[in-house]
């Protein structure tokens, strides 16, 4: 399946496949593969050879875009809150901090970071509630006007990142 990882369990994804053989499908698109979910398993049937049992609901597999496909190094809106492209520095040329630092975790508990909504946990201003799979990469988990990310130079605050808008011409 492209773009998904497979693992596979009972064997070693050689041929022929045991009974109860299987594989696991993960998608590491942010969204997940096209019906929502961020995995699948089938597994060899015990009743007949080279039959397949499976969690797929579609009739067709569902698809895992590879996050270049649907969002490349630019955003497609002005605000970007879409956008998951691997730019981790800042304009300034300052490496990004990863979001799932205790740094900023602990300072998100004490002091509410800038922007983020007190009223809310933490990982909840990530599009799937996990600052662990941003890396330190450019985002915009609060709406500020354009992805940015925290630095810290001797003090940990917000910095806003060169990202291009996405032409549509």
């Amino acid at each position: 399946m492209k773009n998904a990882e497979e693992t596979f369990v009972g064997w070693r994804g050689d041929y022929p496949v045991p009974q109860g053989g299987m594989v696991i499908f993960t998608c590491k698109h942010p969204r997940g593969f096209s019906d929502g979910s961020k995995q699948h398993t089938t597994t060899c049937s015990s009743r007949a050879p080279d039959a397949w049992c499976s969690t797929f609901v579609e009739e067709r597999a569902p698809t895992c875009p590879h996050p270049r496909e649907v969002y490349p190094e630019c955003r497609l809106s002005e605000m970007g809150k879409e956008y998951t492209g691997s730019i981790n520095q800042t304009e300034m040329g300052k490496d990004c901090f990863r979001w799932d630092s205790p740094e900023l975790i602990e300072l998100f508990n004490v002091d509410s970071l800038d922007g983020f909504n007190p009223n809310l946990f933490y990982k909840e201003h990530f599009i799937n509630l996990d600052p662990f799979s941003h890396d330190n990469y450019c985002r915009n988990p609060t709406s500020k006007e354009r992805p940015w990310c925290f630095v810290d130079d001797g003090h940990i605050h917000p910095e806003y990142c060169s990202c291009s808008t996405r032409s549509t011409s």
